[in-house]
C-alpha cells in the first residue's frame, strides 16, 4: 500500500472492512493476506475482488510516476487512487501519498496538481522537499489555466500552508488563491529552510480581523514571484510579507492593503534580512499604512510603485537598525501628502532629491531616477485590478535576470515598472 497509513486505507478497501476494528494496520494487512492469497475471494458489499483494487491501485501509481503527478479534484465522483481519471477529492491524502513516493525514492519530484473548486483542508497543507502544489486545472481534461480554472484553499489553519526546512526551489505553490476564512489571529504561509518558490497565488487576508502575515520568511533564496497578496487591516496589524533573517526575491507582485481602523506593512524585513525587490506594486489604503518597513537588513529596490491614501509611508526605517539600501532606482512614489522615507534618525524625506540624497549615503548604494507624484493609473483598484494605463517612468532593463510580468507577458524595452507591463 506504499506506506499509507491506516485512516486512508479504507478508500481502497472494500465497505465490509471499514469498521474501526480494522483500522490497525497490522489486522489490515493480515487480511490484505488472506485474501491475496485466496484467488477470487469476494467480500461482503464489494463488487470486484480485493486482489482487483490492489492492481488498480497499482496501475494508478505507475501512471503517477510516469506524469510525475498526483491528481486532486473536488467533483470528482467514484474511487479515489491520486491518477488523472480517479483523483483524490481532497488535497491531505494526495500530500501523504507525493511525500511517501519520494521518501522511499520512487521518485525525486512530484506535483500535486488541484483542479478547479474549493479545498478546506484537514489541518496545515506541509510540502516536503520535492512535493510541489499547483492549482488551476480543469477536470477530466486537466487543462491548466489558473484564470478559467480557479483552485481556492480555504484555511482556519495557522498557517494555511508551510514548507519543511529542507524545502528548495524544486519545492514550489503555484496558481491557487489562499483565502484565510479564520477572523484570529492567522499566517497564510510559512516558509524556513533552504527556500522555496511561490508564483502566481492570491492571498486574501481581507476576512481576518485580528493580527495576520500573507507570507512570513525565514528562508535562503526563496523565489517570491507574480504573486497577489491583500493584507486586512480592519481592526489590527496586519503584513502582506514579513521577512525575518531571509534572503529571498521579491518580484512582480501586487501587495495591496485593505482599508480600516488596522494598519498593514505590505513589505517588512528585520533581522539581517537580504533582499532584492524588483518590479512590485506597493497599493495603501488607510493612512498610517506603510509599504516598506526595514530594520537592519539591505535591500536592492528597483522599479517598484509605491501608490495610495493621503498620510501613507513609502519607505520606514526602524529606529532599533540600521538599514541599507544597495540599489533604490527608477521607484514611482506617489502617496499624497506623505514623506517618501521617515529615516532613522526620525527625520523625514518628503523629495526626491532628499531621499536620494540620503540613500546615497554612504556612497556605496546608488539612488537614482526615482520619481514622485505621477498616478500610475490602475485600470480599477477597487476591484483588485492594478494593471496601468499610464507608464509613469522608464524602468531598470532587468531582462538578464527575469523577462515576464506578472501576467506572463513578455516585458520589452523600455521596461514598465511595477508587477504589469504597460499595454498601451
Amino acid at each position: 500500500m506504499v506506506g499509507i497509513k491506516s485512516r486512508h486505507l479504507k478508500r481502497f478497501l472494500p465497505p465490509a472492512v471499514h469498521y474501526p476494528v480494522f483500522r490497525s494496520p497490522l489486522l489490515t494487512g493480515l487480511i490484505l493476506i488472506i485474501t491475496l492469497m485466496t484467488p477470487g475471494l469476494l467480500t461482503t458489499g464489494c463488487i470486484y475482488p480485493l486482489r482487483d483494487l490492489l492492481e488498480a491501485r497499482s496501475e494508478a501509481i505507475n501512471e503517477i510516476l510516469s506524469h510525475k503527478a498526483v491528481y486532486v479534484a473536488r467533483s470528482h465522483t467514484g474511487d479515489e487512487l491520486g491518477s488523472r481519471s480517479k483523483p483524490f477529492r481532497s488535497i491531505d491524502p494526495a500530500l501523504e501519498l507525493a511525500s511517501e513516493l519520494i521518501s522511499r525514492g520512487s521518485a525525486k519530484k512530484l506535483e500535486i496538481r488541484a483542479a478547479a473548486g474549493t479545498y478546506r483542508p484537514d489541518s496545515t497543507i506541509r510540502l516536503t522537499p520535492g512535493t510541489s502544489l499547483r492549482g488551476g486545472y480543469s477536470y477530466p481534461l486537466w487543462d491548466q489555466d489558473p484564470t478559467a480554472y480557479e483552485t481556492r484553499i480555504s484555511g482556519i489553519h495557522d498557517p494555511v500552508i508551510d514548507f519543511a526546512a529542507e524545502c528548495g526551489r524544486d519545492t514550489a505553490v503555484r496558481d491557487l488563491v489562499i483565502e484565510a476564512s479564520a477572523r484570529n489571529e492567522l499566517c497564510a504561509v510559512e516558509c524556513t529552510g533552504a527556500g522555496p518558490v511561490l508564483r502566481g497565488i492570491t492571498i486574501d487576508l481581507r476576512p481576518v480581523w485580528n493580527t495576520s502575515i500573507g507570507l512570513l520568511l525565514s528562508s535562503d533564496t526563496a523565489l517570491i514571484d507574480s504573486n497577489r497578496i491583500f493584507a486586512g487591516s480592519v481592526t489590527d496589524n496586519s503584513w502582506a510579507i514579513a521577512c525575518i533573517a531571509s534572503r529571498a526575491e521579491v518580484r512582480n507582485n501586487v501587495l495591496a492593503a485593505e482599508s480600516g481602523s488596522g494598519t498593514a506593512i505590505l513589505l517588512h524585513a528585520t533581522q539581517n534580512s537580504d533582499l532584492e525587490v524588483l518590479n512590485n506594486t506597493f497599493y495603501l489604503n488607510s493612512s498610517g499604512d506603510t509599504a516598506l518597513f526595514v530594520s537592519s537588513s539591505t535591500l536592492r529596490f528597483e522599479n517598484n510603485i509605491l501608490a495610495g491614501a493621503v498620510n501613507c509611508r513609502g519607505i520606514y526605517e526602524s529606529t532599533a537598525g540600521s538599514p541599507s539600501f544597495s540599489s533604490l532606482r527608477n521607484n514611482e512614489f506617489n502617496q499624497t501628502g506623505s514623506p517618501l522615507l521617515r529615516a532613522a534618525d526620525s527625520s523625514e524625506k518628503t523629495s526626491i532629491a532628499e531621499l536620494e540624497s540620503y540613500i546615497d549615503d554612504p556612497p556605496d548604494a546608488e539612488a537614482s531616477g526615482n520619481d514622485a507624484g505621477t498616478n500610475p493609473g490602475f485600470i480599477n483598484p477597487y476591484a483588485d485590478d492594478f494593471h496601468i494605463s499610464i507608464n509613469p517612468l522608464s524602468g531598470l532593463d532587468l531582462s538578464a535576470e527575469f523577462r515576464y510580468d506578472a501576467d506572463e507577458i513578455l516585458r520589452t524595452a523600455p521596461w514598465s515598472i511595477g508587477a504589469y507591463e504597460y499595454d498601451p
